[in-house]
């Protein structure tokens, strides 16, 4: 089942009566289903965050928060981050474009916008432009990326890209 957490353990049977203790419970997580597209997250439901991913965990965190949001009640939380979307059910992400609002608790706090060829692959990330700041702390502030830079030849290698990424670098916090 897609986005689906299983528990499971391990015991050895040697012969039949001869079993040893079940070892340790631990955790899997299928991957997610492919979105068709338009795709909408707002981040609201306790599982919205599973399907987006860190790239990189030993660099930053990307989690859902109640802390910072701007409609309902709660956003995602990127932390020195490299995040990417679900697979999105797509030839190219060329004629399409995401849009959405950002929040930081400083000024001035860079993030770019991008995709990725493989989710697992952090060299993978090919930004859409220069990237975006959040001029003023405490404000949302509204962004739209186009993807029409995947139809540059520059970018013939990316062109079938079908996940959205969202980088945010150095010491910083944003919330999506």
């Amino acid at each position: 089942t897609p986005n689906t957490i299983y528990y499971y353990a391990i015991r050895s049977i040697c012969d039949e009566g001869d079993t040893s203790k079940w070892g340790t419970i631990a955790t899997f997580h299928t991957y997610c289903s492919t979105y068709n597209v338009p795709y909408f997250e707002d981040f609201e439901s306790l599982s919205s965050t599973d399907c987006w991913s860190n790239v990189n965990p030993a660099a930053g965190s990307v989690s859902r928060t109640t802390g910072s949001h701007r409609n309902g009640s709660a956003s995602m939380k990127i932390e020195s981050a490299q995040v990417v979307s679900p697979e999105l059910n797509v030839t190219t992400l060329e004629p399409f474009m995401i849009s959405g609002w950002f929040y930081a608790t400083e000024d001035n706090v860079p993030f770019t916008v991008g995709v990725f060829t493989d989710p697992n692959d952090v060299s993978s990330f090919v930004p859409m432009g220069d990237g975006e700041i959040i001029p003023a702390k405490n404000t949302w502030t509204e962004f739209t990326t186009y993807f029409t830079p995947l139809g540059d030849p520059d970018n013939i290698g990316s062109r079938n890209a079908r996940y959205i990424g969202i980088a945010v670098t150095g010491d910083k916090t944003i919330y999506v």
